[in-house]
């Protein structure tokens, strides 16, 4: 289910039937009717608060609330709008530009070998415009710590 703003599309959110994500990595909450804040550091890629759609509610006397969960932008974007035909283990943030806060579906994509890829780039990009990759383990039990390794 697609929902269109002002010509713009957005596509669900896995996980979070109320929020809705563009090509450009807008985060907008259906039941607010609003763009959800973005969240910055200087070392990770922008993030969004999403909270869950279930109240809290009282088991006896214990109270149970549903946090909210942070997402990162580049994942949500690359999930909504990019195939996984290879079935791809690795989301690699792209920022081409060399603009972080640009998390535009142009600039993420699916990775089978992050090394190799890694490479790649470097190769394609002048160095005034190299920012470093980020990436995000999301199938298999391989730790962050291991695939910096593997890329190094």
């Amino acid at each position: 289910m697609s929902l269109e703003i002002q010509g713009v599309r957005f596509e669900p959110i896995k996980g979070f039937i109320r929020y809705f994500v563009s090509e450009q990595g807008f985060v907008f909450d259906s039941k607010t009717q609003q763009q959800c804040k973005m969240y910055y550091s200087q070392a990770n890629p922008p993030y969004v608060l999403l909270k869950e759609d279930r109240k809290p509610f009282y088991i006896g006397t214990k109270y149970f609330n549903f946090p909210s969960s942070t997402i990162t932008k580049p994942i949500v974007v690359v999930e909504a709008f990019i195939d996984n035909p290879d079935n791809c283990k690795f989301v690699i943030y792209i920022y081409i530009d060399g603009d972080k806060q640009n998390n535009d579906v142009k600039n993420l994509m699916w990775v089978k070998d992050p090394k190799q890829r890694s490479r790649q780039l470097k190769a394609q990009q002048p160095k005034s415009q190299m920012v470093p990759i980020k990436f995000k383990q999301s199938c298999d039990n391989t730790s962050n710590t291991d695939i910096q390794n593997q890329i190094q």
